[in-house]
């Protein structure tokens, strides 16, 4: 495809998005249009699933030049399950009537908390050969840095992806591919039985979550309570600290500050928003997929944070 063609490509991300992204758009020739999750009026901004897109904003970041739709759920970084509705009403309404694809990164499909479901798009009607469907071994089974994953999609889309994939990467480990197969051999095994890590996972992930947003609360920090994923956003502004945002956000000082200051590791929400940084203000992003030591030892420093 020419130049001049790609240019006028368009992809609507959801911001705040993972923050490879807008990268991906970019090196490829296309144009990132962002769209904000907000709190959304009158309702609790301490709760992930009350960040929500407001539908006439969504709609107006579609155009004929606009090609693809990607979205993630569960939500990295706020955490928010999209609903069945958000996603049939909103999301799938739009794409079909704009007639464009939709990426959906999945990754955190085998990590939603109790009280909550996940809810695929390509499931809806109508999207399923518009959809290409993103998921992993690495969130799915806790091996991150291994770098394996897959896509699910129509033929037509799939067969386009491997073609972009030989080229780009030169090979998955067989050794890790071997791995990922036994365990999905596993799982298929113990579907729905307590001994399957799908039945494991969330319980763990939540029990760390609970776990950091109880002792956050005890020193007086709001987090936002995600209902799915390894992430949550902490609210930082009652620290009181001060920073000159002249050329660097705060919440990139933040972090640094924590971890020159406090020996506590975040990441500024900042940097998963492309043009709505302001909603970020004053958010950093805790990680609590983490060891009960590792949790045990953030709660100690949490306990003198404001010190």
């Amino acid at each position: 495809m020419c130049p001049l063609c790609l240019s006028l490509i368009q992809v609507v991300l959801i911001e705040p998005h993972f923050d490879s992204y807008s990268v991906v758009v970019e090196v490829a020739g296309g144009k990132p249009v962002y769209v904000a999750l907000k709190p959304g009026a009158g309702l609790d901004s301490k709760d992930a699933n009350n960040w929500v897109l407001d539908r006439e904003e969504f709609e107006r970041a579609f155009s004929s030049k606009t090609k693809a739709l990607m979205i993630n759920t569960p939500h990295n970084p706020i955490g928010k399950v999209f609903s069945q509705e958000e996603l049939e009403f909103i999301i799938a309404g739009v794409c079909k009537k704009h007639d464009v694809l939709v990426i959906s990164d999945e990754v955190y499909e085998r990590c939603v908390f109790s009280g909550y479901d996940h809810h695929r798009i390509a499931n809806i009607e109508g999207m399923w050969d518009r959809t290409l469907t993103i998921g992993s071994a690495g969130k799915s089974f806790s091996m991150t840095g291994y770098k394996l994953g897959w896509t699910l999609g129509p033929e037509e889309l799939v067969k386009k992806v491997q073609a972009i994939h030989q080229t780009a990467i030169y090979s998955a480990p067989t050794i890790t591919q071997e791995a990922v197969a036994i365990a999905v051999e596993r799982e298929v095994r113990l579907r729905g039985s307590e001994d399957s890590y799908s039945v494991q996972l969330p319980k763990i992930m939540e029990a760390g979550c609970t776990k950091l947003i109880t002792k956050c609360a005890e020193v007086g920090l709001d987090s936002v309570v995600p209902h799915g994923g390894y992430v949550m956003l902490l609210d930082t502004a009652p620290l009181g600290l001060e920073f000159d945002t002249t050329e660097v956000p705060y919440d990139v000082q933040c972090v640094k500050w924590l971890t020159e200051h406090k020996h506590f590791a975040t990441i500024p929400v900042s940097v998963f928003f492309g043009e709505s940084k302001y909603i970020s203000e004053k958010y950093i992003r805790l990680c609590f997929a983490k060891s009960e030591q590792s949790l045990d030892a953030a709660c100690t420093i949490i306990d003198t944070i404001r010190e």
